[in-house]
């Protein structure tokens, strides 16, 4: 027996005044009474699912405490199930699906047999692997009350369960209803217009004058003896969160799939603007030979004809300053810059022209003096075979040989290296001349190579590409590169005005080059590693811009998750009203929508992941080296930034969830 004595509830209006009804085991209670006098309210204060302290609630000859969500809600999960005017089933999930999910609220798991068994009693004739979508309106109802019934409830409350169906359905539902409390007495409490339904139940309440009036039955006729509730209190398991929240996913999944598709990319971009080129700067130390050699132009600046290359003009290093730039840490080793050029300063005369003949036959004139592209030439060295090696176009493995840049071989008609054979007319210098350079009508100090005319045979190995430039000589890109040893041979030791210096490491550059300046202020470094270094320049800005930009991306992304799981949550509040109806405390209701999410974290993490990898080997393919990378930390920002931008936002659900009242969205 369940007795509600003192109710006292009041809206706009008083509905009840001290009022009082009972509902007796074994029996079908109606109440009936004129649209919005209070039936509704009434079921939800039976049901426990009004939060309002209305009175005194006596459950099976004990008072339960209202203010108690843990009492009221292990009563709502154990003892009673619902069936309202809505069947409520997941379109998604199957027959069998629908019964075992309320069936698992209360803890109970059913068998197939016993599922078979549930819809007999409701007169369906499924196969319960089948789904909902394919029912009447009239076997939804039904199906809804199977799930009502699977939890073996002890009071069944329906509210209008037939005001959406035909006369037959009604009979039809009407003795299942009294079937389940005659065979089984239970409890069963119905709100109702119908007159078929009223005039049938065996106790009758109507509501007028803020009173609830027994109108047919006899209470005390009908009181047998009590069941004891000799249900355990039970706690939802893990398994139950689980399920639904993997069954819950289904729903307008198409639509969640695009959100969070589109969230994952977010994400994706995200974590990898953080590590955008942290690889590769990485790399790029450890093979910094492959990009550039680890040598620095020092060119003693004494006029201001070239900044970036070295000429003849220029004074030469003082060997104080050679001695001082030696002890520099860093340095591995200093090759003062030999150059023969087809032209310079003879004993008596000045050397205008050069000569080269290729292969004993064809010969070509260079001039100063001329005003066709055979102009002049010069013989710079080389340092690294390797080096000059990787920036040919065409190699042949000679032992000894040069190298020639790629314009002096069209102009020599050097196509192939096979018999490619020199002889060449320079200018090596064997003493120095002092001087002077007048530069923009300002007389500067200036020392002068004096040179002897020799003839160098050659053998062309390696025709250089277009894009290899010389980056030592102001004097024009006809170049041949020749071993540095084989050229030192040929000039007797003498001082230069530019020095080769090769650093030990690229991390050394900065703090050599600044060491190098302040010994001379004159003095001016050049290397192709500073080329690097804007590179690693532009690499940090540009991953600043794409940090930025995902940055953007992710905030306005994020914004808009917190709006749509705002706006789902403000859409399944029904659902969620249902759930605390079915015994759900607010914890447990917390607590599914933390695993839901979970769930939603998991499918993030997991398609980032494939769209961070994808990307990864597109931009390995196409730059052909590691810009972005796939590493342990990229995982762990992966996985921080997929569970801020679900959990937020399922935080500021939670806190929206938590307002809802099950009677009040229910009778909205």
């Amino acid at each position: 027996m369940i007795c509600l004595e003192n109710i006292n509830v009041k809206y706009n209006k008083v509905l009840f005044e001290n009022a009082k009804i009972e509902i007796p085991n074994g029996n079908v209670t109606t109440i009936v009474g004129e649209s919005g006098i209070g039936k509704t309210t009434l079921l939800y204060m039976i049901g426990l699912i009004s939060a309002e302290n209305f009175g005194d609630y006596i459950y099976n000859g004990k008072n339960i405490d209202l203010k108690n969500d843990r009492e009221c809600s292990k009563i709502r999960k154990r003892n009673i199930g619902y069936v309202f005017q809505e069947n409520n089933l997941n379109e998604k999930l199957t027959i069998k699906g629908n019964i075992e999910l309320s069936a698992k609220i209360a803890g109970i798991i059913l068998s197939e047999e016993e599922i078979n068994m549930l819809l007999e009693f409701v007169n369906l004739d499924y196969n319960i692997d089948e789904y909902p979508s394919k029912m009447s309106g009239g076997e939804k109802q039904r199906l809804a009350i199977a799930c009502a019934l699977s939890k073996k409830p002890d009071l069944v409350i329906a509210d209008e369960p037939t005001s959406a169906l035909d006369a037959n359905n009604a009979v039809i539902i009407m003795d299942i209803f009294k079937k389940y409390a005659h065979m089984n007495n239970k409890k069963v409490i119905i709100a109702t217009h119908n007159s078929y339904i009223a005039d049938e139940s065996d106790i009758k309440y109507v509501i007028e004058d803020k009173k609830i009036k027994l109108v047919k039955g006899n209470i005390e006729n009908s009181k047998t003896k009590e069941e004891s509730d000799d249900k355990k209190e039970y706690s939802l398991q893990k398994k139950f969160f689980w399920y639904y929240a993997v069954n819950s996913s289904r729903k307008d999944a198409l639509k969640k799939s695009v959100i969070l598709m589109f969230l994952s990319v977010a994400v994706a971009c995200t974590v990898l603007s953080i590590n955008f080129g942290s690889k590769y700067k990485k790399d790029l130390n450890k093979h910094i030979n492959e990009i550039a050699n680890n040598n620095i132009l020092v060119i003693n600046q004494s006029a201001p004809i070239s900044d970036k290359k070295n000429t003849d003009e220029f004074l030469s290093i003082e060997q104080k300053d050679l001695d001082v730039i030696s002890e520099i840490q860093g340095i591995e080793k200093i090759y003062p810059l030999i150059e023969f050029r087809s032209f310079g300063m003879g004993e008596n005369e000045y050397i205008s022209s050069g000569n080269i003949v290729k292969n004993h036959e064809t010969n070509y004139e260079f001039n100063q003096d001329n005003s066709s592209q055979y102009k002049q030439y010069t013989v710079l060295p080389y340092i690294d075979n390797d080096y000059m090696k990787a920036r040919t176009k065409e190699y042949s493995e000679l032992e000894n040989g040069v190298f020639i840049s790629s314009s002096l071989a069209k102009k020599l008609n050097i196509e192939s290296l096979e018999n490619a054979e020199l002889e060449v007319e320079v200018c090596v210098p064997m003493s120095i001349m002092e001087g002077d350079v007048t530069y923009e009508n300002v007389l500067y100090k200036a020392d002068y190579d004096e040179v002897i005319k020799k003839n160098i045979r050659m053998l062309v190995k390696g025709i250089l590409s277009e894009n290899f430039i010389n980056t030592y000589s102001i004097y024009g890109d006809d170049v041949i590169y020749m071993d540095y040893d084989e050229m030192l041979k040929l000039s007797n030791a003498h001082k230069s005005s530019a020095l080769i210096i090769t650093i030990s490491d690229f991390s050394m550059l900065d703090s050599v080059e600044n060491k190098i300046s302040n010994i001379n202020p004159n003095f001016v470094c050049i290397s192709e590693l500073q080329d690097i270094e804007a590179m690693k320049s532009a690499v940090a800005s540009t991953k600043n811009a794409v940090l930025i930009l995902s940055s953007v991306m992710f905030i306005i992304v994020f914004i808009f998750m917190s709006v749509i799981y705002v706006q789902e949550t403000d859409r399944r509040k029904y659902e969620f009203a249902m759930l605390k109806a079915n015994g759900l405390t607010k914890t447990e209701v917390m607590k599914l929508v933390c695993v839901e999410s979970f769930v939603d974290v998991l499918k993030i993490m997991s398609t980032a992941l494939l769209i961070m990898l994808a990307l990864v080997l597109i931009c390995r393919s196409m730059l052909g080296f590691t810009l972005i990378a796939l590493d342990f930390i990229s995982i762990v920002l992966l996985t921080i930034i997929s569970v801020m931008a679900i959990y937020i936002p399922t935080y500021i659900t939670l806190k929206y969830v938590n307002k809802f009242e099950p009677a009040k969205i229910m009778r909205s």
